[in-house]
């Protein structure tokens, strides 16, 4: 099973945004460490909502400490030859194809804040539709899940 994420990079709102998908590990505790292990700056932020739609950023394998390690941008295994990432015309376009995916998490690196935020797919069971859930700050949330 899967847990499926978008990994974008935001200029600011009213700017283009690429975005990357990531179909294994997307939840907090795999993606979201990882982001924050390795890619937790702009140019890596970047880089990495650039690169195109990959199977996972986490090896499979776990290292001496127990822990899975994050992949390199270099080590990503992508789905074709083609690694284009999506480009967004917006912030509100990039939220809005989120809600209509399969994706359950998306993180969005905002330039202007120097960090990641996480927003999560959820289910409406009264209106039977999705809607967007703005979680935080992504190290607000890692704290909180070793809290």
């Amino acid at each position: 099973m899967s847990t499926r994420c978008r990994i974008a990079y935001c200029f600011d709102e009213k700017s283009s945004i690429p975005s990357s998908y990531c179909h294994y590990d997307g939840y907090i505790e795999g993606v979201g460490l990882a982001l924050l292990d390795k890619y937790n700056d702009k140019h890596n932020a970047f880089y990495l909502a650039s690169a195109g739609d990959f199977r996972s950023l986490i090896h499979s394998k776990m290292n001496d400490e127990g822990y899975y390690e994050t992949r390199t941008v270099e080590e990503l295994e992508h789905f074709s030859d083609f690694h284009l990432p999506a480009i967004h015309d917006d912030f509100d376009a990039l939220i809005k194809d989120f809600e209509d995916s399969d994706q359950e998490f998306l993180y969005v690196y905002f330039e202007k804040a120097d960090c990641w935020k996480v927003f999560a797919n959820k289910w409406d069971k009264v209106k039977q539709d999705f809607f967007v859930e703005y979680l935080g700050d992504l190290e607000h949330c890692v704290k909180n899940l070793k809290a």
